[in-house]
C-alpha cells in the first residue's frame, strides 16, 4: 500500500470511529434527556393525583337557571342599595334605561349579563362625617348582603357566606409617627356557589362606609347555563391534560401543585359554563406562579 494509500485510508477509519462515537454519545444523551423526562412527567402526574380533590356526577346536575336581572330597572337597584329616588323621562322607560348619573351617583347594568354596577360619591368616606366612626361589623354585614340580594331578585341560594375586609387610610402629619390609620370602608365580597363550588368569575361586591350605607356595588351574576351531554372525565384523563399543560411551562422537580373544582365558562362559549380544574403551580424555577384551567368533562 503507498503512502498516499495509507494516509487516504487512516483517514477515512477516523473518521468513521469520529462519527461512531459522536453517535454513541448522542444516542446516550437522548437516552438521560427522556429518562430525566419520564421522571418529571411521572413526578408531575403523582403530584397532581395527590393535590387533586375528587369529583362527583352532581356536578353536571345545573339548577333551573334564574334570569333575574332581565326585569330589573334603576330603580329596583336604588331601591336595593337604600338610596333615594330618582327622576327618569317618560321617553325612557325604566326597564330599557341601562345607564343613570346624576351629580352624585352612577348606575350601569346589563340584564343579559347579570351585571350591575353602582357608586354613589356623596356616601364617600368624609373624614368630616366618618373620622371617630368604624364601618358596621361581619353581622351588620351579613344581613345586609341577604337583603340586598333578596331586594335585586337574586337567586339567594347561591349566595355564599360573604367574606369581610377592612380598608384603611392614613391621615395626619408627614412624620410617620404622628399619622393615624383608620378604618374607611369595609369591602363585602360573597361568591357565587353552586354545588357546593364556586361559580369562577361571578360574585357580588360591596364597600359599606361607616354611616352602614353602601357607597359602591358591584356584581357578576349571569343566568347559568350548563351545555348539554356532558359527560365526567376520568381521573387518569384529567391528570394527563394537567402534565401536558404544566410541562408546556418546563418546569423543575422541585414543582409544587394545588387544585380545586370551579365552574368556569366553557371555551369558545360565553353562554355555557362546565366544571373544572383550577391547577395552581409554583416553581422555583419560575418567578411567578401560575394557573392551569382543566376541564373535567369530556
Amino acid at each position: 500500500m503507498t503512502n498516499k494509500v495509507n494516509i487516504l485510508f487512516h483517514g477515512l477509519l477516523y473518521l468513521v470511529m469520529a462519527i461512531l462515537f459522536t453517535g454513541c454519545a448522542a444516542i446516550g444523551k437522548n437516552t438521560d434527556d427522556e429518562y430525566r423526562d419520564a421522571e418529571l412527567m411521572k413526578n408531575i402526574q403523582q403530584k397532581l393525583d395527590a393535590a387533586l380533590p375528587r369529583w362527583e356526577e352532581k356536578l353536571l346536575k345545573a339548577p333551573t337557571p334564574v334570569d333575574w336581572s332581565r326585569k330589573l330597572s334603576v330603580h329596583d337597584i336604588v331601591d336595593a342599595v337604600d338610596d333615594e329616588a330618582i327622576k327618569i323621562s317618560n321617553e325612557a322607560p325604566p326597564h330599557k334605561t341601562k345607564f343613570f348619573s346624576d351629580e352624585n351617583r352612577a348606575i350601569r347594568f346589563y340584564p343579559e349579563r347579570g351585571e350591575v354596577r353602582f357608586i354613589n360619591r356623596k356616601r364617600a368616606w368624609n373624614a368630616g362625617v366618618h373620622q371617630d366612626k368604624s364601618p358596621p361589623g361581619k353581622n351588620f354585614a351579613t344581613r345586609k348582603t341577604f337583603t340586598l340580594v333578596k331586594k335585586l331578585g337574586m337567586p339567594e341560594t347561591e349566595l355564599n357566606e360573604p367574606k369581610v375586609d377592612t380598608q384603611m387610610v392614613s391621615i395626619g402629619s408627614k412624620t410617620y409617627a404622628e399619622r393615624i390609620n383608620m378604618p374607611v370602608y369595609n369591602l363585602v365580597t360573597s361568591q357565587r356557589i353552586i354545588n357546593g363550588i364556586p361559580v369562577q368569575g361571578s360574585r357580588l361586591r360591596y364597600s359599606l362606609n361607616p354611616s352602614g350605607e353602601i357607597e359602591r356595588l358591584k356584581v357578576s351574576w349571569p343566568a347559568f347555563v350548563m351545555g348539554d351531554q356532558l359527560q365526567l372525565a376520568q381521573r387518569d384523563t384529567v391528570i394527563k391534560r394537567a402534565t401536558e399543560m404544566i410541562l408546556r411551562y418546563q418546569p423543575s422537580a422541585e414543582v409544587t401543585i394545588s387544585g380545586r373544582l370551579a365552574y368556569v365558562k366553557a371555551d369558545g362559549d360565553e353562554d355555557y359554563y362546565m366544571p373544572a380544574m383550577l391547577v395552581d403551580v409554583s416553581d422555583g424555577k419560575t418567578p411567578t406562579p401560575y394557573r392551569v384551567v382543566v376541564p373535567v368533562v369530556q
